[in-house]
């Protein structure tokens, strides 16, 4: 009788420590699939930003039913891209996303209260982080 409790008692312990294996090998192997998977798409976003390349051509200053500006940017890059910020001497000027095909020009229209004869900063940004900008007069 003693040995057969000295005998179950060890193959308890046994699958105890097995199950515990089991277990920490299992978070193991999640924790390592989450850092690779975060990683690669850090990478591929890198990837994607360096492609990524575009330019102001031209701003153009109109009066029609209120003053507004057509700047004009050209998609230099490898990929397409969406402009989705516009700033005018730093301040955030609210637009729609306009999306810019590889090697075409998007015309982006901005409200705009400017004065006659005077040079603004104008900077465009992408939905990936890129930026383009110039000084342009009105």
């Amino acid at each position: 009788m003693k040995a057969q409790s000295t005998f179950l008692s060890l193959m308890l312990m046994i699958a105890v420590t097995v199950a515990l294996a089991a277990v920490a090998q299992y978070w193991a192997y999640s924790y390592i699939s989450q850092g690779e998977s975060a990683s690669s798409s850090a990478l591929e976003s890198d990837a994607l930003r360096a492609a990524e390349s575009f330019v102001i051509d031209d701003v153009r200053f109109y009066e029609s039913a209120g003053k507004h500006l057509d700047i004009y940017v050209r998609n230099t890059g490898s990929i397409s891209l969406t402009i989705d910020r516009v700033y005018i001497n730093e301040t955030i000027i609210e637009i729609s996303p306009v999306g810019v095909a590889k090697g075409e020009v998007a015309c982006i229209t901005v409200d705009f209260d400017y004065s006659p004869s005077t040079t603004y900063l104008i900077k465009v940004a992408s939905k990936r982080g890129n930026t383009a900008e110039g000084s342009f007069s009105s």
